[in-house]
């Protein structure tokens, strides 16, 4: 099949080919959350004849970044249709390179203030409405978890009693369950740690009832759907802290982790140990976290 160029009639059904082939080792999450977007875009193109009409069609219809990283995807399924004989050229290669990454990852933090009243004002349901069959304070555990450990929202909210050490001395991260897809897989990275638990945090774990196989459960005793606990919980309370002037400004709740990575740097952990901690890479915490971290002090020399 010798063509130099792919309409996007052909591509879809490229892509069909390739996300079939990729169901057998990408997780199923990665399947539902990232390959069908690809798909939902390519099903709603118009009969485009080329690779260049269809850029062109990308970039009409989402933003720009959004277009880069469906290019890229475009090229890795054409990349293995090569290898697979279904097309002789892949018309896409380097089209990503027209558009411009989007590196500004917001990589806000709290103090160690803001965080403790946070959690303070979850704990005495300071801001839960009166009407509300479940108050704030049900969640100061997981809150608690977020900022204590760095962990991402779709591991706290997967952690079972069996990840605790029967001594509450340490917690093994070792599954992920996004919100937005609900199944259980493997940590982002893929790899599992193990989390030393210190005395507050063990605390914490101790305080929790064994109820359920998951430490911090929802109310129907299934896994925490942080989208909802955003929405009624951590905005009400995050920007009514802000308007009395006790926090700074609104952060996200996922910047819980990056309130853990800023406040272990500047306790003195060496990068590379808060890398193991929170799952990430040395390079991502020397790139973006150790190279602009708050009360920078130079020293005379």
């Amino acid at each position: 099949m010798a063509r130099r160029d792919i309409g996007s009639d052909e591509m879809l059904q490229l892509w069909f080919r390739y996300v079939e082939f990729q169901s057998k080792q990408v997780s199923p999450s990665t399947i539902k959350r990232d390959y069908n977007k690809i798909t939902k875009r390519l099903c709603l193109m118009p009969d485009l004849p080329d690779a260049v009409a269809i850029r062109d069609w990308l970039i009409q219809h989402y933003a720009a970044d959004t277009t880069r990283r469906t290019l890229q995807r475009f090229s890795a399924c054409c990349d293995w249709a090569m290898r697979s004989k279904y097309i002789a050229a892949n018309p896409f290669t380097d089209f990503a390179r027209d558009f411009r990454k989007n590196t500004r990852g917001d990589r806000r933090a709290f103090t160690a203030g803001e965080r403790d009243a946070i959690i303070q004002a979850f704990a005495l349901d300071t801001f839960s409405p009166a009407f509300s069959t479940v108050k704030h304070s049900y969640y100061t555990g997981f809150i608690k978890l977020l900022f204590f450990t760095g962990c991402r929202l779709e591991e706290g909210r997967v952690l079972q009693w069996r990840h605790i050490a029967p001594d509450y001395s340490a917690i093994r991260f070792e599954a992920a369950m996004p919100s937005d897809t609900n199944i259980e897989g493997e940590t982002k990275t893929g790899s599992i740690r193990d989390f030393p638990c210190n005395a507050r945090l063990s605390a914490l774990l101790r305080s929790m009832p064994r109820t359920h196989d998951l430490v911090f459960p929802s109310p129907q005793g299934k896994a925490i759907d942080t989208h909802n606990l955003v929405k009624r919980g951590w905005s009400l309370v995050v920007t009514s802290l802000v308007a009395d002037r006790q926090i700074r400004e609104y952060l996200p709740l996922k910047n819980t982790r990056h309130t853990f990575i800023t406040l272990a740097l500047d306790a003195g952990l060496d990068p590379k140990d808060v890398a193991y901690l929170v799952g990430n890479s040395p390079e991502v915490i020397y790139k973006h976290y150790a190279a602009v971290r708050r009360n920078l002090i130079v020293p005379d020399f």
